[in-house]
């Protein structure tokens, strides 16, 4: 689980880096990785979230409504 929201992470590369890390680490195992982050980060993420090796999870309603189109969009792929 990667909590940004609570540790208030904005660096994107740092973010990138966790990112590909965890997914190393749990692809062999068929888990997923969690993400808790603001609406903010997660707008900064969503090119992440879109590339990632392993399927991600949003936690407290991916924050609300503020992205519901691009959130949407995720769902629709693969």
């Amino acid at each position: 689980r990667l909590s940004l929201s609570v540790s208030g992470q904005g660096d994107i590369a740092r973010i990138r880096t966790e990112m590909n890390r965890a997914a190393e680490r749990i692809g062999s195992m068929g888990w997923h990785m969690q993400i808790f982050a603001s609406p903010t980060q997660l707008a900064l993420l969503l090119p992440l979230i879109r590339d990632c090796k392993v399927p991600i999870v949003l936690d407290h309603f991916a924050g609300g409504a503020a992205l519901a189109e691009q959130i949407t969009e995720l769902l629709e792929r693969p």
